[in-house]
């Protein structure tokens, strides 16, 4: 019997989606093997040798635009090669910490695992400054593209600063379920043994020092700090970010989960 139509493109989304896998994998094995020729061949002058490199194609793509920019003729493109001539030396050295955090990382992964939510968030801020700074060269029609452009590299900084929040607390949460997992398929319930095990600290939300989610006072009794200070830390960055602060403690609210000694 022939399929329907829906019968059809759900097979065709099981498709996709194993493609997607299975890219996703090859890419995977493709880095791995890659670092490790990398870690083989040139050593700890590696991430030095690949900076250089990204350095040759940077100023190929600054003088691509710059060719583009007297052949239309056009200011923008000669603008955005200038824009990127003047920092030259600080996108070589942002690739050279991403490099060697790379390099780093993929050597010694149990230590420096702790250290990717901050070139994580240097990154993302990175991205925002360079995208917004290319629309303000392209010198935008609409007020509300310079205002939100100029309004976020305005609030770099905080932005910055909630965005190495987020990802450690992510991380954080993200450690604890590989744990939690690890448990149980060895047959321990994490509820039952909690308080007992050492071997790692989950970030939980506290019963015991909360005045909505429990997610301040989590924080404070994993850091073994007042939780106070995290609530005045928290209101300070909720002001200076516009309220952006707020939205986190949502999404965290969502995603840590409760303590489970504190007999919810």
């Amino acid at each position: 019997m022939p399929k329907s139509m829906e019968e059809r493109i759900e097979d065709f989304s099981e498709e996709i989606d194993d493609f997607g896998d299975r890219l996703g994998t090859e890419l995977e094995r493709f880095d791995d093997e890659l670092g490790s020729y990398n870690q083989t061949l040139f050593g700890v002058f590696g991430p030095f040798l690949w900076s250089l490199v990204g350095l040759i194609l940077i100023g190929i793509l600054v003088w691509i635009l710059n060719s583009i920019g007297e052949a239309i003729p056009s200011t923008v493109f000669i603008a955005a090669g200038d824009f990127i001539l003047d920092h030259l030396a600080l996108l070589f050295l942002l690739l050279l910490l991403f490099n060697y955090f790379s390099y780093f990382s993929k050597r010694y992964p149990d230590k420096f695992k702790y250290f990717s939510p901050l070139t994580t968030a240097l990154s993302i801020v990175v991205w925002i400054w360079i995208i917004g700074r290319m629309l303000l060269l392209m010198e935008p029609q609409f007020d509300l593209i310079r205002d939100t452009v100029r309004s976020l590299h305005g609030n770099l900084i905080t932005i910055f600063l909630l965005l190495v929040v987020l990802c450690y607390i992510l991380l954080l949460i993200k450690e604890g379920r590989k744990y939690e997992s690890r448990r149980s398929e060895g047959g321990i319930h994490m509820e039952d043994e909690w308080e007992k095990d050492q071997d790692i600290k989950r970030l939980y939300r506290s019963k015991k020092d909360k005045l909505l989610g429990g997610v301040c006072g989590g924080i404070g009794e994993y850091f073994e700090v007042d939780p106070v200070i995290v609530r005045i830390i928290w209101v300070v960055l909720a002001i200076a970010s516009l309220g952006t602060a707020i939205l986190v403690y949502i999404i965290l609210w969502i995603l840590i989960p409760r303590n489970p000694g504190h007999g919810w």
